[in-house]
């Protein structure tokens, strides 16, 4: 599967260096038991997208429009962020 590493500014300044994997990337199954909520979908701001830090093991906002170098990609096994 394909996962991304990139850094970022956070909205209170501070630089986020994050692996993460899409959520067009996850299996369903993968979502399916990671999301709990009321069912209503959520906006985020324009630039901003939903994903699952892999070092974290947890859904972050990753933030385009403050990046601080090229996003790179690379293949993960899917068992690595499980």
């Amino acid at each position: 599967m394909k996962a991304y590493e990139g850094t970022f500014i956070k909205t209170n300044g501070k630089e986020r260096h994050m692996r993460f994997v899409k959520l067009k990337d996850l299996s369903d199954s993968f979502i399916d038991d990671n999301i709990s909520g009321t069912g209503t979908t959520k906006t985020y701001k324009p630039g901003s997208e939903l994903v699952w830090d892999i070092d974290e093991e947890n859904w972050r906002i990753f933030n385009y429009k403050t990046i601080t170098d090229l996003i790179k990609s690379f293949e993960l096994d899917e068992t690595d962020y499980m």
